[in-house]
């Protein structure tokens, strides 16, 4: 630039590179001197991520003879709900150095889709960093709604307030259309408009129009622009089991904490979204309630460095409960266990000695005789002989005595 008059002056990049970040405004004064003066501003390449954590509660099988813990790897207890009510919580925040345009939260409910389970209604979360505090909620069906409105019906990233020329320019709207976003809402159908970001709205399936038969399979959160800060949860991003399948809590923690201002005054708190879900009676032995979710975020319409997608995925399964019949017992505690021993007990000394009183018998021997013979051969009594006949006797009552013991323990525990 030349001839500029001494003073002060502000330089202000209108529009960086698409991949780096517009530097901040520099103010500068010219100084009256025929030398050169000279500034300059530098940009910062732009890095995006995004981060996403879906947790579970143990759905109750309302099935008959079907209990939780299929897998045998639940790590927390069934929700205790008599028609099968169980939530998931969603959290999500944005891990770039920067702002970004779209911010977008979507759960697939492959539950429902596979008809396990049903949605009842979710429960938004408190996330703060919205560019302008509100989000939109989206959701679709089973159906085709057949209207070709494709989202028409709202549109956080264009009407937030937020200005990126680069959302306007040729180029990109010839990738992301002239809605200014880069995922696509065909067969998505609008459920809340501007619901307060940093509050927690219930909002309930029943209030939706669905036709019979028709099931929610998905739904999504429209942040639109967000700051680099935005997030659902402030802390516990690194917890190595993050990602795992079985991310079970019983219950599900709901807030994050407080959010304090400058002079320590408490102004709002972090919350997850829930996702309140019911397991239906198809949900039973051998089957499976699956579901996931992902984030996306975009700035200046996405591509190569300027986009971040994450995603996280939890499972549970249910199991046959036997429908045999099963012995009821009239008392429980110590005391019959106790009786119930003693018997064992008894009874075994009483075949113990039938045993023994049977091993003597057959063993019965006499001297110069290797065992008892029915007639005299080369000396050996016979057992008409008066010491074999006495031992006769005492197997005979032996015997007799076993068959008794018998009968007053099985009178006595019938």
């Amino acid at each position: 630039m030349e001839r500029l008059k001494p003073g002060p002056y502000t330089l202000r990049e209108v529009r960086s590179p698409h991949a780096y970040e517009p530097a901040a405004a520099l103010m500068f004064d010219v100084k009256p001197t025929a030398s050169v003066q000279g500034v300059s501003l530098h940009d910062k390449p732009i890095e995006v991520a995004a981060a996403i954590d879906k947790r579970q509660e143990i759905a109750k099988p309302i099935a008959p003879h079907t209990r939780a813990d299929g897998d045998g790897l639940n790590r927390a207890g069934a929700h205790d709900s008599d028609d099968g009510s169980f939530s998931y919580s969603l959290d999500y925040r944005n891990n770039s150095s920067t702002w970004v345009d779209e911010f977008t939260v979507e759960d697939s409910l492959d539950a429902t889709a596979s008809g396990v389970a049903e949605l009842t209604g979710i429960t938004t979360g408190r996330a703060h960093g919205d560019y302008d505090g509100r989000l939109n909620v989206w959701y679709r069906t089973n159906l085709d709604p057949g209207d070709g409105a494709g989202g028409s019906a709202a549109n956080a990233t264009l009407e937030d307030g937020h200005v990126n020329p680069w959302l306007h320019a040729p180029a990109v709207m010839d990738g992301i259309g002239k809605d200014g976003r880069a995922i696509d809402y065909e067969g998505w159908r609008l459920w809340e408009k501007d619901v307060p970001a940093t509050e927690s709205t219930f909002l309930p399936v029943s209030e939706l129009s669905l036709e019979s038969g028709e099931t929610i399979t998905g739904i999504r959160l429209e942040y639109g622009c967000v700051s680099k800060d935005f997030a659902s949860r402030p802390g516990q991003w690194d917890n190595p089991d993050i990602k795992h399948r079985h991310d079970d809590w019983s219950p599900i923690p709901i807030t994050h904490g407080p959010i304090s201002d400058a002079a320590g005054g408490t102004v709002g708190a972090y919350a997850s979204t829930l996702i309140h879900m019911r397991a239906l009676p198809s949900y039973a032995g051998g089957s499976s309630i699956d579901n996931h979710a992902n984030v996306s975020l975009y700035r200046n319409g996405g591509g190569k460095d300027l986009e971040a997608h994450d995603e996280d995925a939890v499972h549970q399964e249910a199991a046959d409960v036997p429908s045999g019949p099963i012995i009821n017992l009239d008392q429980t505690g110590a005391a019959p266990l106790l009786r119930t021993a003693a018997a064992i007990f008894v009874a075994g000394i009483v075949t113990a000695g039938y045993v023994w009183q049977r091993r003597r018998w057959r063993r019965v021997q006499t001297p110069g005789c290797s065992s008892l013979r029915f007639e005299r051969v080369g000396g050996c009594r016979s057992l008409r002989d008066p010491i074999v006949a006495t031992r006769q006797g005492e197997v005979a009552r032996a015997a007799g005595a076993y068959a008794n013991s018998l009968k007053r323990w099985k009178r006595r525990f019938r």
